[in-house]
């Protein structure tokens, strides 16, 4: 296998492994966007009870964290294949 081949190879091992956290940090992303959305909604419209609106800050405090720890493997999988391209670059000179 040539050089080229194996670094594109490399790549996709990371990403056939890592792209799971990716995906996972969308999803989370979306609830919390939706969970957002939804107490803007309540309080336009005025059908928000005080129980409703702690339910859903407790929900949002649950997403910033989900959001935080899927970002982490996002940034790690970026940081893996940024890693591997620049000792690619480095070994080639």
């Amino acid at each position: 296998m040539c050089k080229k081949e194996n670094v594109h190879q490399k790549l996709l091992d990371i990403i056939e492994k890592d792209f799971d956290g990716c995906e996972w940090f969308i999803i989370a992303a979306n609830d919390l966007m939706n969970t957002l959305a939804d107490i803007v909604s309540m309080a336009k419209d005025g059908t928000a009870s005080f129980e409703s609106l702690a339910g859903a800050i407790g929900k949002i405090g649950i997403g910033i964290s989900t959001v935080e720890q899927c970002l982490n493997e996002v940034e790690e999988c970026y940081n893996k294949t940024v890693n591997l391209l620049s000792d690619e670059k480095t070994a080639v000179k």
